[in-house]
């Protein structure tokens, strides 16, 4: 069986979006690709076990190069990027050394990256403005050190292709919460609205979103709306019935979307391609909503063909319509999901 290490921030039981993303990858890659992997976490805090759902864990040596890849069966490298999971600057010059190091190695392993997030920017009283050129830096030498890059919004991807002279590719992310097969139509479903990690961008703008979205829930013909995760929802955000039910079990949640009709999600419509909920609301055949229209169109997303926003809430009311959306955001998802992902980076990995 091929061997191929996969460098993660940090896994699970640690909170870790990238972590979720990268042991499910590891679960496709072995049941369907004969790759088994073994992970080695860069956050140098990490005491978790060193077994994580049947894969092998152990933590990163920063300062000795231990991999092992002599082994003809080693598929090679795959580095999940993430700035500040490295370096609490978001900098980590130790991770590009390490890397060169790994890389002088013969026979040479393949790297390919997934650039998670590339670099940090903001207003000049923030620390981010002033290691900005810092980040850039590190992000650049990782695109050209890489043999494939990989990013999920296609701006992200020409920013590597301009660092690395060299090819990148744009890969919208997959549902950590599962994919069914099959699934009840909008109309079969529960009249009720999701919501995950709360309405955090209402407290600036309370009274317009509460209008904008309670509209768009009575078009939708939604009764209630039911909150998950850590955040909870304010009685007074919406003028419908709020259930928060707090954390909840990748089944539950699973259960939760098959039986709900819309999700709500609190993301600008350039950044979807790199939210997992809106992926889980995709594979789940749930209806995307977002509150304020965005960009015209964004890694192939169009409003009103696959996603509803609440300023524009009219077309909500035809429920043919919003089933065809459903839909639609289904099959824009099925070209990205798990198995499309784990097929794409093994054929990088075998290609000469």
């Amino acid at each position: 069986m091929k061997q191929l290490i996969q460098i993660v921030p940090n896994l699970p039981p640690q909170v870790s979006g990238v972590g979720d993303y990268a042991l499910q990858l590891a679960s496709e890659l072995r049941s369907c690709h004969g790759i088994e992997t073994s992970f080695l976490v860069g956050n140098p805090s990490w005491s978790g076990p060193d077994e994580v759902q049947g894969f092998k864990v152990a933590l990163l040596d920063r300062i000795h190069c231990k991999v092992g890849l002599a082994d003809k069966d080693h598929a090679g490298v795959l580095l999940h990027y993430v700035g500040y999971g490295y370096s609490k600057r978001g900098a980590p010059l130790w991770l590009l050394g390490w890397l060169r190091t790994l890389l002088r190695a013969s026979p040479r392993p393949k790297l390919v990256t997934f650039f998670h997030e590339l670099y940090a920017f903001g207003p000049p009283w923030r620390s981010s403005f002033w290691l900005a050129p810092l980040q850039r830096f590190v992000c650049r030498e990782l695109a050209r050190l890489s043999d494939t890059r990989l990013t999920n919004r296609a701006d992200s991807a020409k920013i590597l292709r301009q660092m690395a002279k060299a090819e990148a590719f744009s890969l919208p992310i997959f549902s950590s919460l599962g994919e069914p097969q099959e699934m009840p139509k909008l109309a079969q479903r529960q009249p009720q609205m999701v919501v995950y990690g709360g309405l955090s961008r209402l407290p600036h703008d309370a009274e317009f979103a509460r209008t904008q979205l309670s509209e768009l829930c009575v078009n939708l013909g939604i009764k209630r709306v039911v909150s998950f995760g850590k955040a909870s929802i304010a009685p007074f955000a919406v003028d419908l019935p709020i259930e928060n039910r707090g954390v909840l079990s990748v089944e539950e949640i699973g259960a939760l979307l098959l039986q709900s009709r819309a999700g709500y999600i609190d993301y600008p419509m350039f950044c979807l391609a790199k939210s997992s909920i809106f992926a889980a609301y995709c594979a789940h055949g749930v209806l995307p909503v977002l509150l304020r229209s965005g960009c015209a169109e964004a890694e192939g997303l169009r409003e009103g063909e696959h996603l509803l926003t609440a300023e524009n809430s009219a077309c909500a009311t035809d429920a043919h319509l919003r089933q065809q959306i459903a839909s639609a955001c289904r099959i824009w998802y099925q070209t990205h999901c798990v198995a499309e992902i784990a097929q794409f980076i093994v054929r990088r990995l075998t290609t000469p």
